[in-house]
């Protein structure tokens, strides 16, 4: 983006400082609604106006929060006569603008604080649209790179200047948008990546990125919406009122991940989550073998035996395992395998076997 003149227009001298307020006593001619600064016509700035006040090479930025005149007539002597005209004239009323410092500039950056104070006679200008950029998109020091692509997204209400965003900058970190209800929030997200898609080769960066869109109310569902074609993005119309086609692809190693489960059960830290990373890394153990349940469950109870268990235990492992696994072709084998399993203690080897289950159950 191009630089635009560093002159500034200039409004006036700060007259008064009470704390993060100062006044600022107008010129002459700021009393018009536009001026004409370097062949361009400027509004004039307003309530909400940011404006810049120089302190020798430090740039104080205000906003203007009230402003007031002193009408030189009523300082006048009307002693004696019959009758006073109080409308006012430009040229006869001072007009005082109230500020509140929000910030300054340093290394073409806008920082928010105090750090700078105004003082008594430093002279306050209209910010030119480089300072207007800095003031809304202050965490980009790409932005004024020429170099660097940037998008538009709208100009400012009061200023009627146009604010970039640089592409690499503000795509990779975290974005928030706020607003009450019917502001334009989804209209802003929409602007974004439609801007973004148009102005960069979208077939370069599906190549590298990938975009997920979370919409709950269906307003990015349109054959339209981010200005692609319909063969460019997949739209998963996801329902669990009714039992639709449209299903959203998820690959098994990212579900079958204790976190990703822990979160979907709400596990217990202490507890529950330990469990089910235990049981995942058993799984995982497995499950590239043909007969990996099988494995899995008879190093599970090859565990519960070599710990010494009780008749009370063995006996429910027995019952548990007779009434969960029926007996069916593909299942007798699995059977066969559990078994067959040996547990060694101290002084003799036992043997653990289930019992025989009814295949008519």
């Amino acid at each position: 983006m191009k630089k635009f003149d560093s002159l500034a227009s200039q409004i006036g001298f700060i007259t008064k400082v009470d704390g993060l307020t100062c006044t600022i006593a107008a010129f002459d001619y700021m009393n018009d609604p536009t001026i004409i600064h370097n062949g361009k016509v400027i509004k004039n700035i307003t309530v909400n106006s940011f404006i810049v006040i120089n302190q020798g090479f430090t740039k104080i930025i205000g906003k203007v929060i009230s402003e007031s005149i002193i009408d030189q007539q009523l300082s006048t002597d009307t002693a004696g006569k019959l009758f006073h005209d109080s409308r006012y004239q430009k040229n006869s009323i001072v007009r005082n603008i109230y500020t509140q410092i929000v910030g300054y500039i340093e290394n073409e950056m806008f920082v928010s604080g105090s750090k700078y104070i105004p003082m008594i006679g430093n002279l306050a200008t209209i910010p030119d649209p480089n300072i207007i950029n800095q003031i809304y998109i202050n965490n980009y020091s790409s932005l004024f790179d020429e170099k660097i692509e940037s998008i538009s997204i709208g100009n400012t209400v009061n200023e009627n200047i146009g604010i970039n965003l640089p592409i690499n900058d503000f795509f990779a970190s975290h974005i928030g948008i706020f607003g009450n209800t019917g502001s334009g929030k989804s209209n802003t997200l929409h602007q974004l990546y439609t801007s973004l898609f148009s102005k960069v080769n979208f077939g370069n960066i599906v190549n590298k990125s990938t975009f997920l869109v979370i919409d709950f109310n269906g307003e990015y569902t349109g054959d339209a919406s981010f200005g692609l074609l319909l063969e460019q993005k997949h739209i998963y119309k996801l329902s669990t009122r009714e039992n639709t086609q449209s299903r959203l692809p998820i690959k098994k190693g990212f579900l079958m991940d204790p976190d990703i489960l822990s979160m979907l059960f709400r596990a217990t830290e202490q507890t529950q989550k330990p469990f089910i990373k235990r049981v995942i890394s058993g799984w995982k153990k497995y499950e590239d073998t043909s007969d990996s349940l099988a494995r899995w469950i008879k190093s599970i109870i090859l565990n519960v035996l070599q710990s010494e268990p009780s008749n009370v235990l063995l006996d429910f492992l027995r019952r548990t395992l007779s009434t969960l696994i029926p007996l069916s072709s593909g299942e007798s084998a699995l059977l066969d395998k559990i078994n067959s399993v040996y547990i060694f203690d101290r002084n003799l080897i036992c043997q653990f076997k289930l019992d025989k289950v009814d295949s008519s159950r």
